[in-house]
């Protein structure tokens, strides 16, 4: 910085400058550059040709990777100088690095319009080329709901992965993604199609981060349609392959999924010790539906062990920390209040609240918990003499599973 220094730019003036305190006049500017040799443009960030840096805007991408508070300020920034100078690559990167904050912080709509807008600006964006927007696109629609949209953009990402020369890697990032999509859509035929193609790619794929990526999807896959044996062996890979890491919110989310899965085989206390170790390691950093998702789990468990009072206490800390946006755990922690309803005779109120689970549950997840809650429906008719009524909730239980056998044939 001293030797830089000059009449009217002083080394503690150049420290202010490099910290973004201070806006060099265009006179400086220049004489810095002079003095470094270099361009007025590529000092300022910007190619010879007036483009922005690729330098410049991997640091902006870094920022969200690492989880920089200053992330939004940086892309933002970016965005509006590329702007400036007619950057569209660089302004397209700036905007889909704010939609994928956007998928962080659990704004999915707001991600959606980003995330289109940074495709719309560099039509040339292939998949190929830029995996991390398909990957980010296809998430945030999935996010609104919007699976449909969900399967088509993670297919179109899928299919140009798999045209010659193969990108195993991208295959696998984009299959298991589609197939989480055709699960929600409970299309698990599909679902186990993409993946036995993936499972064929996979074995030419070292990236141990990649094979565990698989390895949940197929969890989840297996836990949805209630092969409950096949989801733990899956989902204990996970866990075993992210203990030799230090991805410690990975690990907490895999405990809770395999305790959720050992919860669904009616082992509580081997599903409580693994909801206990996801809920040490998620405390900090878990989002809320994934702690709500943890509470509903625990409140499930607790009615297994006969803890009646831990159940609902766990259920009712599940419907506030989801915030009505979560119908498929709020309709999971639902019917844990209507079990408990039931054990304790109070028939109209568990009659009321296995409707509205049902209700939460019909469009959101696997047909065996949909099933699950007509059986309870079907229960709380029965001991109030409504034989008919409980008769129709068990032909609706299953008509839900028959719904999905035949979409997965």
């Amino acid at each position: 910085m001293k030797q830089l220094a000059f009449p009217g730019c002083s080394p503690a003036y150049i420290c202010r400058i490099e910290a973004g305190e201070r806006v060099p006049s265009p006179r400086i500017l220049a004489e810095l550059a002079r003095r470094l040799g270099v361009t007025t443009a590529e000092l300022a960030g910007r190619a010879s040709g007036g483009t922005i840096l690729p330098a410049r805007i991997g640091l902006a991408e870094m920022a969200v990777r690492m989880g920089a508070p200053d992330a939004a300020e940086l892309l933002e920034a970016l965005a509006d100088e590329a702007r400036a100078c007619g950057d569209m690559h660089a302004l397209s990167r700036a905007v889909e690095g704010l939609g994928q904050l956007a998928i962080e912080r659990r704004e999915d709509d707001r991600a959606v319009s980003l995330l289109e807008e940074a495709r719309a600006l560099e039509p040339t964006a292939t998949a190929r080329l830029r995996p991390g927007l398909y990957e980010s696109l296809g998430r945030a629609y999935a996010g609104i709901g919007d699976l449909s949209r969900a399967i088509s953009v993670l297919r179109t990402a899928l299919e140009e992965a798999r045209t010659p020369p193969v990108d195993a890697r991208d295959v696998i990032r984009f299959g298991v993604y589609l197939a989480s999509a055709y699960t929600d859509q409970g299309r698990f035929a599909d679902a186990e199609a993409v993946l036995a193609d993936v499972l064929e790619v996979e074995e030419s794929l070292a990236d141990p981060i990649a094979r565990m990526r698989l390895a949940w999807a197929l969890a989840r896959t297996y836990a949805e349609q209630g092969r409950l044996r096949l989801a733990e062996r899956y989902m204990g890979e996970v866990v075993a392959q992210l203990q030799a890491t230090e991805h410690t919110l990975l690990l907490g989310r895999a405990h809770a999924v395999l305790g959720g899965i050992l919860v669904d085989q009616r082992r509580p206390a081997e599903a409580d010790a693994h909801l206990e170790r996801a809920g040490e390691l998620m405390r900090d950093a878990g989002a809320a539906p994934e702690l709500a998702t943890l509470s509903a789990d625990r409140g499930r468990a607790a009615l297994i062990a006969g803890d009646v009072e831990g159940a609902r206490e766990a259920a009712r800390r599940a419907l506030t920390e989801t915030a009505a946006t979560e119908p498929g755990i709020a309709g999971a922690a639902t019917l844990v209040l209507a079990r408990a309803a039931l054990h304790d005779g109070e028939l109209d109120e568990a009659r009321f609240l296995c409707h509205r689970s049902i209700e939460l549950l019909e469009d959101t997840t696997a047909p065996h918990y949909v099933a699950e809650a007509n059986q309870v429906l079907a229960l709380v008719e029965q001991r109030s003499g409504n034989f008919e009524a409980a008769l129709e909730a068990l032909w609706n239980g299953l008509g839900a599973v028959d719904r999905g056998i035949a979409e997965t044939s």
